[in-house]
């Protein structure tokens, strides 16, 4: 079973949440989900490329929607990425795995243009790169068809990985490990980053448990 783990262009009106959307998605809690989710992509080297990219690497689908072939083709597993972030104008660098490069490269090899400028992630239709609307979507059918139930969308893969990070890196003392994935995510706020890898209730629930004689 795989582990989860492991833009040049500014965000365009088709890919901002219209006024009113419900950003409140989750993670997928259940690896099993999302090794369903795999096998169904398995024909579609696209998607699979986008979905493992998405659990792999914290960053929004807008951001990774906006990547080029260029700026991934020459990439190994190990290497450090840096792309400034949408929101906080930011560069950060992660480093990609061993589920990230394999899923990038697979998909290079039926990319339908190698041009270093072309998108990353284009529209079959179209050429031009999906949008972030229509990940959305994308992404409820393949929650729906591999059995999941709740709120799922285009936050979800970032969700994931903050979730998956925090549960699996156990050699780091919780405080720590959340503070690691707070300055992944570029939160300001710990309760924010809680909310996003869906550990707040626990977390806050355990020290109720607590006994105090």
């Amino acid at each position: 079973m795989r582990t989860p783990f492991a833009m040049k262009k500014s965000m365009s009106a088709a890919n901002r949440p219209g006024r009113g959307a419900d950003l409140t998605v989750e993670p997928i809690t259940d690896l099993a989900a999302i090794e369903r989710i795999h096998d169904l992509l398995l024909t579609k080297p696209r998607d699979a490329c986008l979905f493992t990219l998405g659990i792999n690497s914290a960053y929004r689908m807008n951001e990774l929607l906006a990547l080029t072939v260029g700026q991934v083709a020459h990439l190994a597993v190990g290497a450090d990425f840096k792309i400034k972030q949408s929101k906080t104008k930011t560069h950060r660098v992660i480093t990609l795995n061993e589920a990230a490069i394999p899923a990038i490269q697979n998909w290079l090899r039926y990319h339908p243009n190698p041009e270093p400028n072309a998108p990353l992630f284009p529209s079959h239709t179209t050429g031009r790169a999906l949008t972030v609307p229509t990940v959305n979507t994308m992404i409820k059918e393949w929650c729906r068809a591999v059995g999941l139930q709740g709120k799922f969308g285009c936050h979800t893969p970032r969700k994931t990985w903050g979730h998956w990070a925090y549960k699996l890196e156990t050699d780091i003392e919780p405080g720590t490990r959340l503070l690691m994935i707070m300055e992944a995510f570029g939160h300001t706020d710990v309760r924010v980053t809680m909310r996003y890898i869906g550990h707040q209730f626990t977390s806050v629930r355990n020290l109720y448990l607590r006994v105090v004689l």
